[in-house]
């Protein structure tokens, strides 16, 4: 492992065990059921659940903080976001086969239609739209993504606790 490869894996580590210790902190004085961590969790949870766009998630922490004063939350979505990617839950976007044929990886990449099924890549265009000209501008949206989560990281950062360590061995 290079220099420059263990800066950066100390820096990770540092910022996790930050995030683990500003995530013991109550959300409010006086509050045992969130941390702020657990908040903001539960918040993005809900985001995703119910597809709520982040210009309206962003109009809550500044409606709860109004409203709370003394509660610790972010003052907008993209703090929040920005705490909550210290987690490294990151994952990669692939674009699958709708009949789950196979993956648009590799050398299959730039395909457009699967090799079996011969079904295409991309939703269908909605016949209400304008005229094909403005149409093919947009942005092709896939039928199917799979989302990867690498197991690499998840596991650097589950060896990181001295419990889950033990219970490992």
């Amino acid at each position: 492992m290079g220099v420059e490869s263990s800066h950066n894996m100390n820096d990770e580590i540092r910022d996790f065990f930050q995030l683990m210790k500003d995530g013991q902190k109550s959300l409010y004085e006086g509050c045992d059921k969130y941390s702020k961590l657990s908040f903001l969790i539960k918040l993005y949870n809900i985001k995703c659940m119910c597809k709520i766009t982040n210009k309206g998630m962003s109009m809550i922490p500044e409606l709860l903080i109004d409203a709370f004063e003394h509660a610790k939350i972010p003052h907008s979505f993209y703090e929040a976001k920005k705490i909550i990617n210290k987690l490294g839950l990151h994952y990669t976007k692939i674009d699958a086969y709708p009949n789950d044929c196979m993956l648009y990886l590799g050398e299959d990449t730039n395909r457009d239609f699967c090799k079996k099924c011969k079904t295409s890549r991309w939703k269908a265009k909605k016949k209400g739209t304008r005229d094909s000209v403005t149409s093919n501008k947009r942005k092709k949206i896939p039928t199917k993504v799979l989302r990867y989560f690498p197991l690499k990281p998840h596991l650097q950062r589950m060896f990181m606790s001295s419990k889950i360590v033990e219970q490992m061995q």
